[in-house]
């Protein structure tokens, strides 16, 4: 109840209000209500008077006085004016009244409104409500302990925010008391219950895809594109209504990631152009979080070989040692063909690597290539050393006359001296220089060496001149003859021989080239068979070999894979040509494609391209092409599809893209399962779409916004 002085115009709830005036001592007062007399006082000897009503009844009054003396009475006071109410409020919260209609919690993670039974991790949460008399009193009671008031406004609402609350429930009820004192009964109860401990569990980050380079788990990639999956594993099991988020942007974003025990994995739809932070949180109902985060580094640059050259023994690379660290690899592309060296500590100091590569065992290859790819995968542009066979003289016999050779007949030739060794003559001709001589299939058109069955000739080189290189034009071979050539280096040994038999009016260039280092003393040319038999020798040439480095390239845009090793491609787009998938199986060997849409193209048939058995083995390749010369199979999984595909590739729809191609006998087996065993949803069919004018069946997943594009006629089985 409200007690006290009550003012003119007031509210009370008091049916027997006492009155008090002034008037001259001892002068009789007669209090009215309206013009009703309600009764009489006397004036103390200070003049002061008090009157208390009998009971009055809800309403208006206007109370009056008069005075009355010796000497006469007074006119009336002016009135007092008090209403009397002794209705209570109706219970707040219900028949349509107002209550606590609203808590609001506006800290933390989660904010807004807080439901009936709800948790929160604010401890100061704001109640509010409307539908009451302006003026009146709420008090806000938290299981049975009043906690405070708030005055309703003139639009009847009204708003209160508790001193800290501990936590656990709290049965909020609220009491109305309105102008005249009258108290309502307490509303039933709006509990809430404020939690501020944190989840128990952390999120780790596990790996990522993309995650480029020889350490796949490292977080140090050279690949910022979006599109990747995230995967890690938690600390404990989520408690009820506990979920795990992961924000790419510096927290801007959360995502849900999709749970499976204590494993969850979340897609990361954001590129990024420099490092960033994947950070994670364990956030319960109350918004309560437990943070943890992963620094991921994008590495984009290395630096190429300052040299490269080669000796016939060993490859020489030269690099800047402050450019490299142990780990990284100086590869090299042998006429096509991969090899690497990974650097170690010494070789970092002796800022060069050299690389056996004999001569005598390979030959002299046309091509060497060398750049250097670090630990995070980046290739740098290559530096070629390039043969270059310089002809120095050559030799045509058109300067002889038609004419047989004698055995020891000796001819000062353009860079070498002739020697018959051995002559014959036959029903073909006889060893010598002719045009015409016997009966020819395919005789030369200019003055040409012949040689008979049986004959021999030695080509004795110049000993004022070095010849590393030597060719020369064979014709009019048949099945009855053969040739033997026998080349010597300056020493005097042999070091190749080649044999040719006899074939149906074949002709052909024979090329011989000594390791590099060695140069011709001399070549023996024999020939087969029966002295019946002969065939012709012209456009002897002689040459020099040498090689010189030439400016940087990046990596061919198409290459063809011969060998097992590891192949790059550039920031373009870039097409792999196998014939055997098995040529990836031996350790030190994959297909990195780089930027671009890269294309791995089987050439051959009978081939199964298993994607998730050769894991990182095979990194950022877009499209398969499974074609090839007859049924190819490939297998793959929602991983697979996340790790090499990318953002919208082949249609603007934001999934991450991968696409087959292939035809009819071909056939794609599609598993749902991520890496690290969990199943977080399932591929569909969800319908077609035309790239380029061809048509592929779009297989979607339904939770992880993968799409693979497979190309009508192949056959698609989802496991």
């Amino acid at each position: 109840p409200i007690t006290g002085n009550l003012s003119d115009g007031g509210v009370s709830n008091d049916t027997t209000p006492t009155l008090h005036g002034q008037a001259t001592p001892g002068a009789t007062v007669t209090v009215y209500d309206g013009t009703t007399p309600l009764g009489t006082t006397t004036a103390d000897g200070l003049g002061n008077w008090s009157y208390t009503t009998p009971d009055l009844g809800e309403g208006s009054h206007s109370f009056t006085a008069t005075a009355t003396t010796a000497t006469g009475g007074s006119a009336p006071t002016a009135a007092f004016n008090l209403t009397i109410d002794t209705t209570a409020p109706g219970q707040p919260g219900a028949g349509g009244n107002g209550g606590i209609d609203l808590i609001t919690d506006d800290v933390g993670l989660v904010t807004g409104p807080i439901a009936n039974g709800g948790t929160t991790d604010d401890t100061t949460p704001t109640l509010s409500g409307g539908g009451q008399e302006p003026g009146a009193t709420v008090t806000i009671i938290d299981n049975g302990q009043p906690l405070g008031t708030a005055i309703v406004g003139p639009d009847g609402t009204w708003s209160y925010t508790p001193p800290p609350l501990n936590e656990g429930a709290h049965p909020f009820t609220l009491i109305v008391t309105d102008p005249a004192g009258n108290a309502s009964l307490p509303s039933d109860p709006y509990t809430i219950i404020v939690d501020t401990t944190p989840p128990l569990a952390s999120a780790i980050v596990d790996g990522m895809s993309k995650d480029s380079g020889t350490n796949h788990n490292n977080f140090i990639t050279n690949d910022g594109s979006a599109g990747r999956v995230i995967e890690g594993s938690l600390t404990s099991a989520l408690a009820v209504g506990e979920k795990v988020q992961v924000s790419s942007d510096g927290g801007v974003t959360w995502l849900d990631a999709t749970v499976t025990g204590t494993k969850w994995s979340a897609l990361d739809l954001s590129s990024h152009n420099a490092n960033w932070e994947i950070q994670t949180r364990v956030i319960d109902l109350a918004g309560n979080t437990n943070v943890s985060s992963q620094s991921v580094i994008l590495d984009t640059t290395v630096q190429s070989p300052t040299s490269v050259s080669w000796d016939g023994f060993n490859i020489a690379v030269n690099f800047n040692p402050a450019s490299v660290a142990v780990g990284d690899k100086v590869h090299l592309i042998i006429d096509g063909n991969a090899v690497e060296h990974t650097l170690t500590a010494s070789d970092i100091a002796a800022g060069k690597v050299e690389l056996l590569w004999e001569s005598t065992v390979h030959g002299n290859s046309n091509s060497i290539d060398a750049a250097i790819v670090d630990s995070t995968g980046n290739i740098s542009s290559y530096l070629p050393y390039t043969k270059i066979t310089t002809t120095v003289t050559a030799e045509t016999f058109n300067s002889q006359s038609q004419s047989p050779l004698t055995t020891g007949q000796m001819y000062s030739m353009n860079g070498f001296e002739l020697t018959a060794v051995a002559t014959t003559s036959g029903t073909s001709g006889s060893t010598g220089f002719g045009t015409t001589l016997g009966v020819w299939a395919e005789p030369p058109t200019t003055m040409a060496l012949i040689m008979t069955g049986g004959s021999n000739i030695k080509l004795t080189m110049d000993p004022n001149q070095t010849f590393d290189a030597i060719s020369f034009r064979v014709g009019d071979f048949n099945y009855g003859d053969s040739l033997v050539a026998n080349f010597y280096d300056a020493g005097g040994n042999l070091v190749y021989t080649t044999t040719t038999p006899g074939q149906s009016n074949l002709s052909f260039v024979v090329t011989q080239e000594l390791p590099l280092g060695l140069v011709f003393s001399s070549v023996s040319l024999i020939s087969g068979g029966s002295a019946v038999n002969a065939f012709w020798i012209d456009d002897i040439q002689l040459g020099t070999t040498n090689y010189t480095q030439g400016a940087p390239h990046d990596p061919l845009t198409d290459q063809t894979i011969t060998q097992s090793g590891e192949y790059y491609g550039a920031e373009t787009d870039n097409t792999f040509f196998i014939d055997s998938v098995a040529l990836l199986d031996p350790a030190g060997s994959g297909i990195h494609g780089g930027g671009g849409i890269d294309t791995l193209k089987l050439t051959g048939q009978n081939q199964v391209l298993d994607l998730t058995n050769l894991g990182q083995k095979v990194e950022s390749i877009e499209v398969i092409d499974l074609t090839g010369t007859g049924n190819n199979t490939l297998k793959l999984s929602l991983t697979d599809v996340l790790e090499q595909g990318g953002t919208s590739l082949f249609t603007n729809d934001g999934h991450i893209q991968m696409m087959v191609k292939g035809n009819a006998g071909d056939a794609v087996i599609l598993d749902d399962l991520l890496a690290n065993g969990t199943d977080p949803g399932n591929w569909a069919n969800s319908g077609q779409v035309s790239v380029s004018g061809v048509v592929y069946e779009v297989y979607r997943h339904d939770t992880l916004d993968a799409e693979l594009l497979v190309q009508q006629g192949v056959t698609t089985t989802l496991v």
